[in-house]
């Protein structure tokens, strides 16, 4: 549930209130088998080191509520402005899985080995933010202000997680908890932000720049099995800038670079083991500090709106300092690791602070009318390059991957009743390590795709989407190509088609597949996720458009700052969600 409330007593103040509330119910149900050996193909079982088999169900309930409280005000003198935003946010998790492995560990020279395991884990976990925002703008001249501004921010989280070990002779779980597998921390972070920035508008340049000073502290507190704590403190300057120059209607050049800060989450300080994988075995670490990160970016367009080309261009560069990595010891002989055995040829991973780790990325679009077929085409290019430190053994290793994109779109507007796209991607990863040469890998992925859409009677309407996918360089145990075909017939109907109904169908090969590959510094990880396939859903849908003949209001910058068409100081530009770039 989103609700916005808006209230403007006059037009020289404004109040915005946005709470948000969700409650989720969720359960899962994962399967992992995992090999370890002397060779990746694993030709015969004497090659082995250690296998594990392993099945966890889990069920969780969880709420989350957010708050907004933002309050405006301008002052007689135009471009004189104070807001304050007031922000809270709670959530709560309760998480209950029980983990079954069947582990079997091979020996050349001494034949099998196998042992069993089941146990049960009950997390509650909660978080508690708050924060506040005060901005304050003084004209300076016709063009430009003056904009100070103060942030503090609070955030608190609790994990509690008990394992009881299941009791095989009495078929039931054991009362006492598992102390090694057990442990209740809390974490607070804690942000001061006071900053200055200047603000300069005109036809052509829109300049924002800004500097920041952050005070930070970190405290952790382990309650159980044991009492520890930590206590950090931290001081930066965060920069930011925004500049944006209109050389012409039709060629723009944006530029703009953000520092912050990103702080360790609970489950990476909390120094309790998950075995949920016998051969992958992780536990947190409370000693973290916080990330720091530098980001920048350029974007160069060019339009000719009359001839409907265009020319895009886009750079991304970021650097993290203290960067939250993992530290992976490579098990050459069984042992223990807090008190839990472990076979040789697993491994052991924590996460702990790095530096050396930076990516860029460039994107270069080039679209062209073909006037004849009434169709655009796009040409997009792009590479990617990522380097990610990691220690093995306490050795540092680099990971090293650069990406090669080519794609092509050819997408048609006849007319407003039919219109059709094709589209066509390839992607080439290459990867390398500086100290784990054996998960050096290369791999290619490539997808097609064609979509059309033919409104051809009285609003009756059928859409068609066809896709193919295919990956190669990845395992060959599964299917690494198929073809997903998905199609609708509907009709619009009432006064101005407000209202819809529509019969689809889902993957009408009943091929759907969800193929991922991971590779990190120690493990090349192939992935296949059970989707859902053919199926078929009726939908109706109504949609509400009287604004009374007004344009619907557009949502406020949420920090309350009166900046003039730049971004608030501090940041607001960064890549699309998941890293990828958008078109």
């Amino acid at each position: 549930m989103n609700f916005r409330i808006e209230y403007n007593p006059n037009e020289n103040n404004s109040f915005i209130i946005t709470p948000r509330l969700t409650i989720q119910s969720s359960s899962a149900n994962s399967k992992v088998i995992a090999l370890s050996g002397f060779d990746p193909e694993f030709v015969t079982a004497s090659m082995l080191l250690s296998a594990t088999d392993n099945i966890t169900d889990s069920k969780s309930d969880s709420y989350n509520f957010n708050n907004d409280l933002l309050y405006r005000h301008k002052f007689a003198k135009k471009g004189r402005t104070v807001s304050i935003n007031l922000g809270t946010g709670y959530n709560e998790r309760d998480r209950n899985s029980v983990l079954s492995a069947l582990n079997s560990y091979y020996f050349s020279e001494n034949g099998i080995y196998g042992d069993s395991l089941q146990q049960q884990a009950k997390t509650l976990s909660s978080g508690l933010s708050l924060s506040s925002n005060l901005v304050y703008t003084e004209p300076v001249g016709d063009n430009s202000q003056l904009q100070a501004n103060y942030n503090i921010s609070y955030s608190k989280n609790d994990n509690d997680k008990k394992t009881f070990d299941y009791v095989f002779e009495q078929q039931d779980y054991s009362p006492n908890v598992d102390t090694l597998l057990s442990n209740v921390y809390n974490n607070s972070y804690v942000t001061h932000r006071p900053g200055l920035g200047y603000l300069y508008k005109t036809d052509k340049a829109n300049l924002n720049a800004g500097l920041t000073y952050q005070y930070a502290t970190l405290k952790g507190e382990q309650e159980f099995p044991k009492v520890a704590s930590t206590n950090y403190s931290f001081q930066n300057i965060l920069p930011n800038l925004f500049f944006n120059y209109k050389f012409t209607d039709r060629m723009n050049l944006r530029v703009s670079y953000r520092g912050s800060t990103n702080a360790p989450s609970v489950s990476q300080l909390q120094e309790v083991v998950d075995n949920s994988n016998q051969l992958l075995l992780s536990v947190g670490n409370p000693n973290l500090k916080q990330e720091v990160r530098h980001f920048a970016m350029s974007r160069f367009s060019l339009q000719n709106k009359q001839k409907t080309a265009n020319l895009f261009w886009m750079f991304f560069f970021q650097k993290m300092q203290d960067y939250i990595g993992n530290s992976t010891m490579l098990v050459q002989r069984d042992t223990s690791f807090y008190g839990q055995p472990v076979s040789r040829g697993a491994q052991i991973s924590m996460p702990v602070n790095l530096d050396n780790s930076w990516n860029t990325r460039t994107f270069l679009s080039l679209g062209l009318p073909i006037k004849y077929i009434k169709c655009n085409l796009n040409f997009n290019s792009g590479l990617s390059y990522t380097q990610t430190p990691s220690l093995i053994n306490g050795t540092e290793n680099l990971s090293k991957t650069l990406g090669i994109n080519e794609g092509a779109v050819l997408a048609s507007n006849i007319s407003q009743k039919l219109d059709f796209t094709l589209t066509y991607n390839f992607n080439y990863n290459f990867v390398n390590n500086t100290l784990q040469s054996q998960s050096d890998n290369n791999y290619i992925y490539q997808a097609a795709s064609a979509t059309v859409n033919w409104q051809f009677w009285k609003g009756f309407f059928v859409q068609n989407n066809l896709t193919y996918q295919k990956y190669n360089g990845i395992s060959t145990s599964y299917l690494t190509d198929y073809t997903l075909w998905n199609a609708a017939l509907g009709m619009k109907f009432l006064k101005n088609n407000v209202a819809e109904v529509k019969l689809s169908a889902f993957d009408l090969l009943n091929q759907n597949k969800s193929v991922n590959r991971s590779v990190s510094d120690t493990y090349i990880e192939d992935s296949y996720t059970q989707v859902l396939q053919r199926y078929v859903m009726l939908t109706f849908t109504y949609n509400l458009r009287n604004f009374n003949g007004k344009t619907p209001p557009a949502s406020p910058d949420r920090h309350g700052e009166f900046h003039r068409d730049g971004p608030p100081p501090g940041g607001g530009f960064g890549p699309p969600p998941g890293g990828g770039f958008s078109m």
